[in-house]
């Protein structure tokens, strides 16, 4: 990732743009309160983020960028940033490349889907669902009646909701 754009420093807690009390007056449980504006300001260097995570398998950092390059076949050069859980950051150079990996298909890598979603101030890996993820579906034998000039004819599902049950 880029280096954050340089702010001038100040102290949060003494101009009390930060406060910290303890729930229930106990110690080892303390909350941190953020002024508005200060939490708004930590956000703007992720709002055009994609949280990505590769389904079912574990992949090293370089490996996985080395692989999303050659996959997502992008105009420009991306910053990768691995966080917990297996989720990776993902910073794009131009907004065509962000838009190109969230809306142009359905991407595998080494037979496993990066599910991806834009990042939110809620997005919290420990606690974080997916879901939908986009997939490809091959029907094999397929009836010639769904085909038009080669091109599959009305069969589409452009994303599936996951539910329980």
């Amino acid at each position: 990732m880029p280096p954050p754009v340089a702010t001038p420093k100040a102290n949060l807690l003494s101009n009390q743009l930060v406060t910290i009390d303890h729930l229930d007056c106990n110690r080892l449980l303390p909350r941190v309160h953020v002024d508005d504006k200060v939490f708004n300001n930590f956000c703007q260097p992720w709002v055009d983020t994609l949280a990505v995570k590769l389904l079912g398998k574990i992949l090293s950092y370089n490996l996985l960028k080395d692989k999303l390059k050659r996959v997502w076949k992008l105009q420009s050069n991306f910053d990768l940033m691995a966080i917990a859980n297996g989720y990776f950051m993902v910073k794009f150079n131009l907004e065509d490349d962000r838009e190109q990996v969230v809306n142009g298909g359905s991407w595998m890598v080494f037979g496993h889907y990066p599910a991806n979603s834009r990042w939110t101030p809620e997005f919290v890996t420990p606690i974080i669902v997916i879901h939908r993820t986009q997939v490809w579906i091959r029907f094999l034998g397929l009836n010639l009646i769904y085909y038009k000039r080669g091109l599959p004819n009305g069969v589409g599902i452009s994303s599936w909701e996951a539910s329980e049950g």
